[in-house]
């Protein structure tokens, strides 16, 4: 667990520094006596390498790599002097004492691991030609090819295999059928007990990274492939310039077949280990006479390795989040190998998502999981060759569907899981983007501008807003959007422009209209001027006579004060 992790790190690493630190503050004499221990260290570090423990093996190749990391090859005491001379004891015990078929899984883990450090760490310190290491290299991928299914031996059969979803095919036979298909979302129950990666702070050494803990199959399959990366990255050489009648030159079409079949495992940590191996012998390139090939796999090897992903996506009750998951990887890849019929299939299927009623009843893939399957389809459209922007209308239309008809999945969403995706095609596309949605009848449209809106406040959208803000696109937007106000402002700038003969008069008063009215009318605003005329004059006409009627009352008025004056001074006199 976390803390004997954490606490074996902390010894043996604590053990280790004290050495370093003295050799680099006492003199030689201290140095030589120091020696000793030094190896003593080493030499139970490389026999720690094929423990069973996770934590063991780990602090064993971390402290391998603190102590003799930074050294020459050509040092006394250096990492490769020291496994040479313990390759014929030690290591050879590890890696061959046993068929590596008749360990027990921890173990088979162990011989793996162990057999990577030491090709990373000293590559030509077991030559692939001896027979110990053939026998290694055919038992693991025959393990491994029977797991799959390519494959059927009956002595592999009965040992322990694993297969590229990190189960055991032998246990799911024992489980219900109808959650052993290809679109079944098993989980492994385990991985709730193990430990996740963490960051462990070691005085004298700094931050050392100690990686998650995997479910125990999962464990196996992931270490399988970075061997297999490491042993092609290491003696690439050896394995392309083979005969393919050769042993290595028989093995290469294997492995290259394992990892394309890795790409669409279920366990993230398998697909992105068979990803990298594959993204690094991609890019050996090859010199011939015609120059620099981009990679050194003959052509039928690859078909034969993609066409089993091909074969799956004719039918698209065939697909699943791993097989598009691994698409993905292979387009990533290997995008030139592909032409735009892809992409019409790959429409072709997302319309069916847009009827829930028959994708629910084939109950194929988890209740709530179907609008995913929908997403990872449209999250392919960015991987294709950049000559497929011709997609731009349907999909957007056909996202616009999906999400009409999203709640009738009754998926557990917070938001359209459509909106990433093609935020990343469009963003790839950006030009074609903009022409689809810069336009007077789709601006005007709210399903078009607010998804233009949203998809442009996405961090996808970098190239899109980059795009929309440059002259061109910004002057056709501000048309677009203002065109009546433009259209107005033009209009009176050109009727009140000066006029200096007969013929620029007659042009002007046939070019722009006299008055607002008229020119309003041309962008459909048109007023009833003649009705407000009328209700003008009517308002004017009962004005004045209310003006008369108040004249005629001050006049009234006055006379009134006139007698009450002359009453008044008559009754003073009096």
């Amino acid at each position: 667990d976390r803390k004997s992790g954490e606490a074996a790190t902390c010894i043996l690493t604590d053990v280790v520094v004290a050495p370093k630190r003295s050799d680099a503050q006492n003199d030689e004499i201290h140095n030589d006596m120091q020696k000793p221990r030094t190896n003593i260290i080493a030499a139970m570090m490389i026999g720690e390498l094929g423990s069973s423990s996770v934590a063991v093996r780990f602090v064993a190749r971390h402290t391998l790599l603190l102590l003799y990391g930074n050294t020459k090859p050509d040092d006394p005491n250096s990492l490769q002097q020291h496994l040479s001379n313990h390759a014929s004891t030690t290591i050879k015990r590890i890696l061959f004492s046993r068929s590596l078929r008749n360990l027990p899984l921890p173990e088979q883990i162990a011989s793996i691991e162990a057999f990577t450090f030491i090709l990373n760490a000293h590559p030509k310190l077991l030559s692939l030609s001896e027979n110990p290491v053939l026998v290694f290299f055919s038992e693991l991928l025959k393990m491994m090819s029977v797991a799959d299914g390519e494959m059927t031996s009956e002595s592999i059969s009965n040992a322990i295999i694993i297969n590229k979803d990190g189960y055991s095919p032998k246990a799911e036979k024992h489980r219900n059928s109808c959650m052993i298909n290809s679109h079944s979302s098993l989980s492994h129950a385990s991985g709730l007990f193990l430990r996740d990666q963490y960051n462990l702070d070691v005085p004298g050494i700094g931050c050392v990274i100690v990686p998650a803990e995997l479910p125990i199959g999962v464990q196996f399959r992931v270490s399988s492939l970075i061997f297999f990366h490491s042993v092609l990255k290491t003696h690439s050489e050896a394995f392309f310039e083979a005969e393919q009648s050769s042993p290595l030159g028989n093995i290469l079409p294997h492995v290259v077949s394992l990892l394309f079949r890795s790409l669409t495992s279920r366990p993230e940590t398998a697909v992105e280990a068979a990803h990298a191996a594959l993204r690094d012998i991609l890019s050996l390139g090859a010199r011939t006479n015609d120059g620099e090939h981009p990679h050194r796999l003959p052509k039928h090897l690859l078909q034969m390795c993609i066409r089993p992903v091909l074969l799956n996506l004719r039918e698209y009750t065939k697909l699943s989040i791993p097989l598009l998951r691994g698409l993905s990887r292979l387009l990533s890849l290997l995008s030139s190998w592909f032409s735009k019929t892809l992409g019409e299939k790959l429409l072709e299927h997302l319309q069916r998502w847009t009827e829930p009623e028959k994708i629910i009843k084939h109950a194929i893939w988890k209740k709530g999981e179907e609008p995913l399957v929908a997403a990872a389809i449209i999250d392919l459209f960015e991987l294709l060759p950049d000559e497929t922007s011709q997609f731009v209308e349907v999909l957007v239309k056909t996202t616009l569907k999906l999400e009409v008809v999203l709640p009738r999945y009754q998926a557990c969403l917070i938001e359209s899981p459509f909106r990433v995706p093609l935020a990343k095609y469009l963003n790839k596309h950006e030009e074609a983007a903009i022409a689809f949605f810069v336009n007077d009848h789709r601006l005007k449209n709210p399903i078009y501008s607010d998804l233009l809106q949203d998809i442009l406040n996405r961090k996808e959208s970098h190239k899109l807003r980059k795009k929309l803000s440059d002259s061109k696109w910004s002057t056709n937007l501000l048309n677009v959007c203002f065109e009546r106000p433009l259209a107005i402002i033009r209009a009176e700038k050109g009727g009140s422009a000066p006029v200096g003969s007969t013929s620029s008069r007659s042009q002007s008063s046939q070019n722009s209209p006299r008055n607002a009215a008229d020119i309003l009318s041309m962008h459909g605003i048109n007023i009833d001027l003649t009705g407000q005329a009328q209700k003008l004059a009517a308002l004017r006409s009962i004005m004045g006579q209310k003006n008369d009627k108040l004249q005629n009352a001050m006049k009234d008025e006055a006379k009134i004060k006139e007698r009450l004056e002359k009453l008044r001074r008559s009754e003073v006199s009096a």
